[in-house]
């Protein structure tokens, strides 16, 4: 079987990208095949096209990209009985070769979940924010009602979520942001907006969780806010050791956390109308809409997400 997918020919800029029709691999026993309605742009879906990771992460060209999917299941393989075809379900892709920016994708049943009657398809680019904001806080962070946390980056796909996640909770919530996103993430939940040019040290102290996504001197920075015995969760750098042993009375960490079920506890605070995932703009699921929802949020300062959808 084969399927029209936006393939990455080399590493670079957009302009790598190129549609053409690729092999669909086959099932695992765990697998769905979905047709594809709708993915988004990640930073780390550009930082692989641009070749950001390949000593770390190499992949072998020509590849797809597109890591989080919402789509109809067409085909099951032969473990799955939670689910049916016809279902839409939505998750991380699980295949390598194959991502989320073509006509079909592959998911494992394992960490897949429903779509909830009335959230509306471009919620269904929840997966990849939603989860490890949700880790981030409960899971290694520990957050509890009455506590503290500082949310780096609060505008973008994983803060818009963690704020809200976090109020839900019952904490006091800050972030680091532009200024003028100060009036939307008050809406979701922030209680405090700290202009992220200025030295959030002069602003806040004694925080019980840091919840960094910006990395750099931000992380290097976060320790000296967080109170004794507090945590510090990244989720975009490696905690170097000569760093930790500065501040032993931290427990800082890289998001490690898998937690089981997370996705279906995001989903129904979602239909609850609880979390939502804030869209800034929308794109085709083509050639030239992944190429310009890619360059758009390179180019952009985006509050919570760009999403792609099948027309």
């Amino acid at each position: 079987m084969q399927t029209k997918a936006v393939v990455m020919n080399d590493y670079g800029d957009s302009s790598v990208l190129e549609e053409k029709e690729v092999l669909v691999p086959d099932l695992k026993p765990s697998d769905v095949l979905i047709e594809v309605l709708g993915t988004s742009v990640s930073p780390f879906d550009i930082g692989m096209r641009r070749g950001d990771f390949r000593e770390r992460m190499p992949i072998q060209l020509p590849a797809v990209l597109g890591t989080d999917a919402v789509g109809r299941i067409v085909k099951k393989g032969s473990a799955v009985t939670d689910f049916q075809v016809g279902e839409i379900v939505l998750g991380i892709v699980g295949n390598t070769s194959l991502g989320a920016y073509a006509e079909l994708a592959i998911l494992d049943a394992h960490t897949v979940a429903r779509l909830p009657q009335g959230v509306a398809l471009d919620q269904g680019t929840v997966t990849m924010v939603g989860v490890p904001a949700y880790l981030a806080l409960f899971d290694n962070g520990q957050l509890r009602a009455g506590q503290s946390v500082l949310v780096h980056g609060g505008a973008g796909g994983v803060g818009t979520l963690a704020i809200q996640l976090a109020k839900q909770a019952g904490a006091t919530v800050y972030t680091t942001a532009n200024p003028k996103d100060e009036s939307r993430l008050k809406a979701l939940g922030a209680d405090k907006v700290i202009d992220y040019h200025t030295d959030f040290r002069d602003a806040v102290a004694d925080i019980d969780l840091v919840i960094d996504t910006v990395g750099g001197e931000v992380l290097r920075h976060s320790f000296d806010v967080v109170k004794p015995g507090g945590r510090l969760v990244t989720l975009v750098e490696y905690l170097e050791n000569d760093v930790t042993a500065q501040y032993p009375q931290v427990q800082a960490q890289f998001l490690s956390a898998q937690g089981t079920g997370t996705l279906a506890k995001i989903l129904a605070m979602m239909a609850d109308g609880k979390l939502r995932v804030p869209i800034q703009k929308v794109f085709p699921l083509s050639r030239d809409g992944v190429a310009d929802a890619q360059d758009y949020l390179e180019k952009n300062h985006v509050f919570g997400r760009v999403a792609i959808l099948k027309e």
